[in-house]
């Protein structure tokens, strides 16, 4: 987003001090005194003051940002910087319009010199609220027209030149504002999908424990009612509360550890829509995938964590890489991203789980700067019976060698 605006600000700068020379030059040519060179300036420095408020975008006005950022409420600091810009947007237009004055001054061979005020115009055209945008167009159509007042040999170039900065500007701006609604779409599709995905979690938990607690009420009640009748019947149902009570605890433990069983294939598919939601472009590198579920689950759960991780800690990232390889009797599987700013394992209570499941299998995660980015890798030993048929058939056939050869 910032690299977008960057170079919608350097071309915005670079045609401004591209009109400023060929400007001035034309005025040396043409004998104006140097004292008319420095409104050209002026008006310069002002016009890069204008390209401020483009970064709201198309019409957004002439207003300073808030301290607190877009969407915050005007402070005395912003209302300042306001007036300022507005004050500067008179200002630029003054001393833009000087050059053009002494034209008609005793100076006609000065074609060029309406050029800074149509700048200055077709930026204001772009900048301000409609009514005010359309005042600017028309303000340059009569610029056009008093050009067309001067012999046709100085007239018909100022006048291409005009129209030129406006279609520029207007096309320029008009790109930099379809940016922007995409990155605003862009961040509202990852939060919606985040939301999605709350909701998938509020639903396995209220499926878990809402029937649990009607039944526990239940028997609860029951067991109350039944104390002045049959105590031993009353100890059965509280024995049965208790156990219907473990067993809600332990699946709720299941759901927060791992939304129950995560489905490798859901999860994959999973991180790249929602990476692509964030504005991340994520490339899948797929070398082989596990058959079996003892494998598929840790696995799944890394790339649901490493996909957590990134987009928590790294959502300036442009770029991710998902690979998932077999190598001799282990998976490696690695998420690594171009935004450099990372959680270690252990750090956070999902990385920290995910971490401790795969050291229960044998396996391990790492994390750590690599190619410029940051990388969260996790290594699992294969079950025994995993990988394509080709490989078990291969396995089968070194394991009756060994036998043969005892």
């Amino acid at each position: 987003m910032f690299a977008s605006w960057l170079y919608n600000v350097t071309s915005f700068v670079s045609l401004l001090i591209f009109i400023a020379i060929v400007t001035i030059v034309n005025l040396h040519q043409n004998g104006m005194p140097s004292w008319a060179q420095i409104p050209v300036l002026a008006a310069l420095v002002g016009q890069c003051a204008l390209l401020l408020p483009l970064r709201g975008g198309l019409h957004s006005g002439l207003r300073a940002e808030p301290d607190g950022g877009p969407g915050a409420a005007p402070d005395a600091g912003a209302r300042r910087r306001t007036l300022l810009l507005r004050a500067s947007a008179v200002a630029t237009l003054i001393a833009s319009a000087i050059p053009f004055a002494l034209s008609f001054a005793g100076y006609p061979g000065a074609r060029l010199s309406p050029l800074p005020l149509a700048a200055s115009l077709a930026l204001l055209a772009c900048v301000l609220s409609r009514p005010w945008a359309l005042a600017s167009v028309a303000a340059l159509m009569l610029l056009a027209a008093l050009n067309l007042a001067l012999p046709l040999e100085h007239a018909l170039l100022p006048v291409v030149m005009i129209l030129g900065l406006l279609a520029t500007f207007y096309a320029s701006t008009w790109a930099w504002t379809v940016v922007r609604r995409l990155d605003a779409a862009r961040r509202t599709e990852a939060d919606l999908a985040r939301a999605r995905e709350r909701l998938r979690f509020a639903s396995e938990l209220h499926d878990v424990q809402g029937h649990t607690l009607q039944v526990l009420a239940l028997k609860t009640e029951l067991a109350q009612r039944l104390l002045d009748q049959d105590v031993d019947a009353a100890r059965a149902q509280l024995a049965d509360a208790r156990s219907l009570a473990a067993d809600a605890l332990a699946q709720t433990r299941e759901i927060a550890r791992g939304y129950r069983h995560a489905s490798l294939d859901e999860e994959l598919e999973n991180a790249v829509d929602v990476l692509e939601a964030a504005g991340t472009s994520c490339e899948l590198v797929l070398a082989g995938a596990p058959r079996e579920a003892a494998d598929r689950e840790p696995l799944g759960r890394f790339v649901r964590e490493a996909t957590t991780n990134l987009l928590r800690h790294a959502p300036q990232a442009s770029l991710a890489r998902l690979e998932l390889r077999r190598e001799g009797p282990h998976w490696r599987i690695r998420m690594w991203n171009d935004g450099v700013a990372g959680e270690e394992p252990g750090s956070g209570s999902g990385l920290a789980g995910l971490e401790r499941a795969f050291r229960e299998r044998g396996g391990e995660v790492v994390a750590g700067r690599e190619e410029g980015g940051f990388a969260l890798t996790g290594v699992l030993p294969a079950r025994v019976g995993a990988g394509s048929p080709a490989e078990r058939a291969d396995r089968r056939s070194t394991a009756a060698a060994d036998g043969a050869g005892r």
